[in-house]
């Protein structure tokens, strides 16, 4: 059995602003940092073989919070993992875009697999993307345990890969900061057995 733990990186600035961030480095925030150090806990008892994790700072950060409990265990950069570029978007609120009358915008919101983001990266590339990673590592770590740090976006499109849902599934869930979602995998079964759970931060 393989079990993989898909954790979105813990809280930004921008997060609490609700700015894109996609590609733009920022780092966690003092609450971030709060939420990586309860993570670091729920991980004290569940042990991972290795941590595969964007190569953005803010998943970075995350990811050596995990392995606090876990010090034997390797920290493997994915460029697969990173989060979208969303171009012109980026640095900027959803409440700006929503009030700047962009049609493309508001076309995105309804379904980002039909749009081109200004200057940015495709979903549809986005997903090949996250969809060869995620085959890779799976088929690399047969039988192990894994941590998979990444971004909220990138993460509901590689449990879409995984599970095979399809394209609406994008738009119904939503994970959180510092949020687990396990998966089970054999030959012959796929598990989701927990999704978004971020109840180790419920209170900050």
């Amino acid at each position: 059995m393989t079990i993989l733990y898909l954790i979105r990186h813990c809280e930004t600035a921008w997060n609490r602003e609700k700015r894109y961030q996609g590609l733009t480095d920022i780092p966690l925030s003092e609450i971030g940092l709060a939420q990586a150090e309860r993570l670091s806990e729920r991980f004290k008892n569940i042990p991972v073989d290795k941590i595969f994790v964007s190569p953005l700072g803010r998943a970075v950060k995350t990811a050596e919070y995990i392995k606090k409990y876990n010090p034997e265990c390797d920290i493997l950069i994915r460029d697969g993992l990173k989060e979208i570029c969303f171009g012109e978007w980026e640095g900027k609120t959803v409440d700006f875009l929503k009030k700047s009358g962009c049609d493309i915008y508001s076309e995105f919101l309804k379904n980002p697999f039909n749009v081109n983001i200004p200057n940015g990266e495709s979903f549809s590339h986005v997903k090949d993307r996250i969809n060869s990673c995620i085959k890779e590592i799976i088929l690399e770590n047969k039988d192990k345990k894994i941590a998979i740090v990444s971004h909220g976006a990138i993460l509901r499109l590689a449990v879409m890969s995984i599970m095979d849902f399809d394209e609406t599934f994008y738009r119904k869930t939503w994970l959180n900061n510092s949020s687990i979602t396990e998966i089970h995998l054999s030959d012959t079964k796929k598990l989701l057995l927990r999704l978004n759970d971020f109840s180790h931060i419920d209170d900050l």
